[in-house]
């Protein structure tokens, strides 16, 4: 049950632990398995890069911390944006 901040931030680091070490291509990839409706697997790997943020900014937001995926989606978002990279968006 979510009744304060304290328990956001504690459950967003239960769903959001079992990711890392799980990102590719400079970190701006998520391969999660391919179970994607009808999307390519670089769509669906970036989607899935992307849908974790909707928890992590807020808990970021809120004070919280953590080294280890502030370095992934900073990494992310240089690499997924940089035209000359593997992990390249497009």
């Amino acid at each position: 049950m979510l009744n304060n901040k304290k328990d956001f931030q504690r459950v967003t680091m239960e769903w959001l632990n079992p990711l890392k070490g799980h990102y590719i291509k400079g970190d701006a990839r998520l391969p999660l398995g391919s179970f994607n409706a009808k999307y390519s697997r670089d769509t669906a790997e970036m989607e899935a890069w992307a849908r974790p943020l909707w928890a992590f900014a807020s808990y970021l937001k809120g004070g919280g911390r953590d080294e280890v995926l502030e370095k992934v989606y900073l990494n992310g978002l240089i690499n997924g944006t940089d035209p000359n990279h593997e992990g390249y968006w497009g």
